[in-house]
């Protein structure tokens, strides 16, 4: 038999057919052509019952884009891949029982699959599919690229080792996080440390000293993030009680290296001097 869409010919061996999909109305082509060809299409009939002509392209102006989101929610209804409608609705395909979304994700199912598939961020929120699952199936630009925002990532437990896994345009550009975002997942000083910001990067974030206080920083852990007394002073501009809720006197300053450029946050001590008046007194 061969492929109305390639016109190439099907391949069989016994009972098995690698590469060979089937519609509900007994039309058989190559899964790969047939996939290419709905794709493209944005349809789930069969070619050679629906002629490509009668398909019309998607052109993005409202009344299409519109449609095509009905189509997306419609087929976002169906919470489960059966035996019967493979990945593009009506093909038979590589299961042969009910497949969960959590086992498409640990298989490896791309995206695009899932997406053509009708899947939305919502349905994997709804499977309660971590996004640290996610990231190691799927690489950070392409679960962007998919339509995940960083709400979805925060209800699917988003944790501050994930933060490694972001580019700084990642995360400050497409995802817009700041500061109160990052605070919300518990990081601490040494986590944000990790992440190789400079001093620059984080107060650009909108990192305060105060935050700083609340994520166990003190002279030793603040050092993490810059050697120079200056950089918090310049950038953080902590008052005397912040510097010294978060330990600074000289003798921690010098047991973490600290470079101070002549500027400490500890007040010097100034030698008193008494100095005795004598009062004369002329008769």
């Amino acid at each position: 038999m061969q492929c109305t869409l390639c016109q190439k010919q099907l391949l069989y061996s016994g009972k098995v057919r690698p590469n060979v999909g089937t519609f509900e109305c007994g039309h058989e082509f190559h899964l790969s052509c047939i996939i290419e060809h709905c794709k493209a299409r944005h349809t789930n009939a069969c070619p050679q019952c629906v002629p490509p002509s009668s398909n019309t392209f998607v052109n993005f102006s409202d009344d299409r884009y519109t449609a095509l989101q009905t189509l997306i929610e419609s087929r976002r209804q169906r919470r489960e891949v059966k035996s019967d409608v493979g990945f593009l609705g009506g093909v038979t395909g590589w299961f042969g029982k009910s497949v969960t979304l959590s086992t498409l994700v640990t298989s490896g199912t791309s995206l695009n699959t899932l997406r053509v598939q009708g899947f939305l961020p919502e349905d994997f929120i709804e499977h309660k599919i971590t996004w640290g699952k996610l990231t190691k199936v799927y690489t950070v630009d392409s679960l962007l690229e998919f339509g995940f925002k960083w709400h979805h990532m925060v209800v699917m437990g988003f944790c501050p080792e994930d933060f490694k896994s972001f580019t700084w345009q990642q995360l400050y550009t497409t995802l817009k996080v700041r500061a109160p975002d990052m605070l919300k997942t518990s990081i601490d000083v040494r986590q944000l440390s990790e992440l190789g910001y400079s001093i620059q990067n984080i107060k650009q974030l909108g990192f305060t000293f105060s935050d700083f206080l609340k994520m166990n920083g003190t002279v030793k852990t603040l050092r993490l993030l810059t050697a120079n007394l200056n950089d918090l002073k310049t950038y953080f501009n902590p008052s005397s009680d912040d510097w010294c809720k978060a330990g600074f006197s000289n003798e921690r300053i010098k047991q973490n290296n600290w470079k101070s450029d002549d500027f400490t946050p500890v007040r010097q001590k100034r030698p008193l001097t008494l100095r005795t008046a004598t009062n004369s007194l002329d008769f």
